[in-house]
């Protein structure tokens, strides 16, 4: 299993997200959406979950 915690300063790329799958869970953070790349990873998101991975927010 794998978390991955997207944050305004994380390195993520959308490619990591939807290489995600079964049993990984990306976590996001409150000041992810301020990221340049927000736009992107938010189409990346459904294709990790399609592939079973979770998505949640934190505080």
């Amino acid at each position: 299993m794998t978390a991955v915690h997207v944050t305004n300063h994380s390195r993520h790329v959308p490619g990591d997200l939807r290489a995600l799958g079964r049993g990984d869970e990306v976590v996001l953070h409150p000041d992810a959406p301020s990221r340049p790349d927000w736009s992107a990873l938010l189409c990346a998101f459904p294709v990790a979950i399609g592939r079973g991975a979770s998505v949640k927010w934190t505080k």
